[in-house]
């Protein structure tokens, strides 16, 4: 198997559902609603360990900022049938899916934006700011403890877009950044401060998403 990346999408229109409840004076927290289609498995506890990974990507930085910052779950996760779509293919399934604010976890993501999506789709489309949005457990041609190992970089990189975060073209190992691996990890200084104080700024662009698909694409043949 050939290394490729995965490319996020991010879209200009609002706020994830991640609603900040500090635990305490000092930390910044979000705490996220999650759905996920009724066909793929996902358990409170898996969530759990996803947000906690993420979490531990912020706090290893060299950043006051990024270190004081805590995603947590909100809820019991709720699967879903035919509230929403299976996948997300059309602008119309990403209105539907960002109406609330909640986390989005899907079979397939082949639309976002209006971008062209590499083979296989991307891992992950969020507005750039926006609420609400909406992932991928698998990805067609890697392997169960790659799908795994990413999903924390891929909820953090989807909930920066909703924060105003756009990408980070300038360090292919920042979360940011529009391709993703297990070694990207980074988080820019400028990225933690959005973080920790739940804004950002939306980038000059006319286009309405963002995406992040795999740099390398694994061979078909």
């Amino acid at each position: 198997m050939n290394r490729r990346s995965i490319f996020f999408f991010g879209t200009w229109l609002g706020l994830l559902a991640l609603t900040p409840q500090p635990s305490n004076s000092a930390d910044k927290v979000y705490s996220l609603c999650v759905r996920n289609y009724s066909k793929i498995d996902l358990s409170s506890n898996e969530v759990d360990g996803i947000l906690e990974r993420a979490t531990k990507i912020l706090r290893k930085q060299n950043r006051k900022r990024c270190r004081t910052v805590t995603l947590r779950r909100n809820g019991e996760v709720t699967a879903y049938d035919t509230e929403y779509p299976a996948s997300l293919s059309t602008s119309a399934d990403f209105e539907k899916f960002t109406k609330d604010g909640c986390v989005k976890v899907v079979e397939r993501i082949t639309w976002c934006g209006g971008a062209t999506l590499p083979r296989g789709g991307a891992l992950g489309c969020a507005p750039v700011p926006g609420k609400g949005l909406v992932v991928v457990r698998t990805f067609s041609g890697y392997s169960a403890k790659w799908d795994k190992a990413v999903e924390p970089i891929t909820w953090l990189h989807e909930h920066g877009h909703t924060l105003g975060i756009q990408h980070n073209l300038n360090d292919d190992l920042d979360v940011m950044a529009p391709g993703l691996d297990l070694d990207t990890d980074k988080v820019a200084s400028s990225e933690c401060g959005v973080y920790r104080h739940g804004t950002g700024v939306a980038p000059a662009s006319p286009r309405r998403s963002q995406t992040a698909f795999t740099k390398f694409q694994p061979s078909h043949g």
